[in-house]
């Protein structure tokens, strides 16, 4: 099997999200995913546990997106 999708990488900051509880007891997301500037690139895998591998490696500043560009690897401003 195998899984084609893209990694973002944001040049100009974070792009990652902040779970915690508030007074409530209520999960609260709190998103830092500001994308302006940075890289895509189109990875492939051939398996669940290769993917996992990959996330597991992924910075603050990267994402994942499912799909990949018609043109490959872009940079984007």
């Amino acid at each position: 099997m195998k899984i084609e999708f893209t990694s973002i990488l944001n040049t100009e900051g974070s792009l990652n999200k902040t779970f915690c509880l508030d007074n409530n007891g209520q999960v609260k997301k709190i998103s830092n995913a500001f994308l302006s500037k940075g890289t895509a690139q189109v990875y492939q895998v051939n398996s669940l546990s290769e993917f996992y591998y990959v996330l597991e490696k992924l910075a603050s500043n990267q994402a994942i997106i499912i799909g990949v560009p018609n043109v490959g690897n872009i940079q984007y401003s």
